[in-house]
C-alpha cells in the first residue's frame, strides 16, 4: 500500500497541492507531517537572530516552537478537520513559488535523519516539500544523519535518492560529509550498476585545507562531482526536538485521555528557495515527520 500522510501545514493555499511528479509508492505505515512554512518571515526568528546566528539544531527548534505558538493562537479560526487531515492555515509565514518564476528559482533540500534511516524516508520528504511549495520538482537534495548510518542505511538512502532523480522529483542528489574512500565506493558502485552518480558532495567548512579535504577535492574533480561547503552542525539533541513535535498532537486528544506516547521523530527536511537571478533567499522552511499514536479527530 502507498504510504499516506496526515499533513499539518502552515500554508495560505490548499494543504499539499498535487505536484506534477510520477507516483512513487512505499509500504510503510501512515506518518504525520508538520510544515513550518517560511520561517524567514517570522518574528520569532528575527528575535533569535538579534542574539546571534542560530545553529541548525536551534533553528529547527525555533521553527517548530514558532509554528506551534502561531498555530495555537489561531487554532480556533484556522484549523479545519476533514477526511482525517488537519490543515492549519497561516498565510503570514508561508508563500508559494509563483509558477512564472520557477525557471529562475532553485529549491535545495537537506534531509536530517533523526534516528535510523527507513526505506522511503527521502522519497516521502522530497514529495512533501514539493507539494508544500506547489512545484513539480526540487533542484537538489542531500541527506545528513544525527548518528553515523550503517552500510545498509547508506545503500537504502542512496537507492531512494536515485529513485527521486529517475522519477523527476529532484533534478540532482548529493552526499554529505563522506570520506574520499566512501566517495570512490559510491562512484564505483554507480558505474558497476549503471545507476546515477551523486552530482555533488557537501563538505563541512571546518575541514578547511586538511588532507581529507584536498583528497576529496581531487577525487571530485576527477569524477566531475561538484564540491560544496556547509556549516550544519551535527544534531545532538533529538529528544528536545521530538518533545517540541509532541506538542502538536496533544490538542487532538480528549481532556480525560492519557497523554499520548512521545512520538518517534523520523526526520526533518529543510527546504531553501532561492531566486537565482537575484541571488536572494526567498524562503526557508522545515517539514518534519513523526510516528506518534494517531491523533483523534472527533
Amino acid at each position: 500500500m502507498p504510504r499516506q500522510a496526515t499533513c499539518i501545514a502552515c500554508c495560505s493555499l490548499q494543504c499539499c497541492p498535487t505536484a506534477q511528479v510520477k507516483l512513487i509508492s512505499s509500504t510503510l505505515p501512515e506518518q504525520q507531517l508538520i510544515n513550518t512554512g517560511n520561517i524567514l518571515r517570522c518574528d520569532h526568528r528575527q528575535t533569535a537572530l538579534a542574539k546571534g546566528v542560530p545553529s541548525t539544531e536551534e533553528e529547527m527548534l525555533l521553527a517548530l516552537q514558532c509554528t506551534h505558538n502561531c498555530w495555537r493562537c489561531r487554532a480556533s479560526e484556522s484549523t479545519t478537520q476533514s477526511a482525517g487531515r488537519v490543515t492549519v492555515d497561516h498565510p503570514q509565514i508561508m508563500q508559494q513559488v509563483p509558477s512564472a518564476a520557477l525557471h529562475e528559482t532553485s529549491i535545495t533540500a537537506k534531509l536530517f535523519v533523526m534516528c535510523e534511516y527507513t526505506p522511503g524516508d527521502a522519497v516521502d520528504a522530497a514529495i512533501a516539500a514539493a507539494r508544500v511549495l506547489d512545484v513539480p520538482a526540487l533542484t537538489q537534495i542531500t541527506i545528513s544523519s544525527a548518528s553515523p548510518p550503517t552500510m545498509l542505511e547508506q545503500d537504502q538512502a542512496l537507492a531512494d535518492l536515485r529513485t527521486l532523480k529517475s522519477s523527476g522529483v529532484v533534478e540532482e542528489f548529493g552526499v554529505c560529509d563522506v570520506t574520499p574512500q566512501q566517495l570512490q565506493c559510491l562512484v564505483d558502485q554507480s558505474d558497476a550498476t549503471g545507476t546515477a552518480r551523486p552530482s555533488f558532495v557537501q563538505v563541512h567548512s571546518s575541514l578547511g585545507e586538511t588532507m581529507d579535504a584536498e583528497a576529496l577535492l581531487s577525487l571530485s574533480a576527477q569524477h566531475n562531482v561538484a564540491v560544496m561547503a556547509h556549516d550544519d552542525a551535527p544534531i545532538t539533541n533529538v529528544a528536545e526536538i521530538t518533545n517540541s513535535v509532541h506538542k502538536f498532537w496533544l490538542p487532538f486528544h480528549a481532556d480525560d485521555e492519557e497523554e499520548p506516547p512521545l512520538p518517534t521523530l523520523q526526520w526533518m527536511l529543510r527546504y531553501t528557495v532561492v531566486d537565482t537571478a537575484r541571488s536572494v533567499v526567498e524562503m526557508v522552511g522545515y517539514v518534519a515527520s513523526s510516528v506518534p499514536q494517531r491523533p483523534k479527530l472527533s
